[in-house]
């Protein structure tokens, strides 16, 4: 069990705080890298850390078992893992860039806060080992 991680809105510093900068000085390469993002109206205003919510709680129930067969001296090992037994699929990550483009002209990333990393998804392993 792990609970989510905060959910970030990252953005552009606004040009307005940076103006000995000039236009898009190099910034532009570091993408949506600063908590500036613009409210209902427009405006850049920094955000906090987490201000978008959480990611949701993530339950993964794993489950093994191992047969170890006395005729084979206990050299040999057969083992079966099952993990994410019951296919728990919560999101593990969003889009948190709410601008591309460029710091000088920015414009709203369509894809923000859509889900981007799931859970791993039910899988199962079968391992045979001999040690001699």
């Amino acid at each position: 069990m792990q609970s989510g991680r905060p959910v970030n809105c990252n953005g552009y510093v606004p040009q307005s705080l940076r103006p000995e900068l000039g236009q898009d000085t190099g910034l532009y390469n570091y993408g949506a890298s600063t908590f500036y993002c613009p409210d209902d109206n427009g405006n850049d205003v920094l955000r906090q850390r987490g201000d978008e919510g959480r990611t949701p709680w993530q339950y993964t129930f794993d489950v093994g078992v191992a047969y170890i067969p006395s005729w084979a001296d206990n050299n040999l090992t057969i083992k079966f893992d099952i993990r994410n037994l019951f296919n728990a699929q919560e999101v593990t990550e969003y889009v948190e860039a709410s601008q591309q483009g460029g710091g000088s002209f920015p414009e709203a990333e369509l894809n923000f806060k859509r889900p981007i990393n799931y859970q791993a998804p039910r899988n199962m392993r079968l391992t045979v080992r001999y040690s001699f």
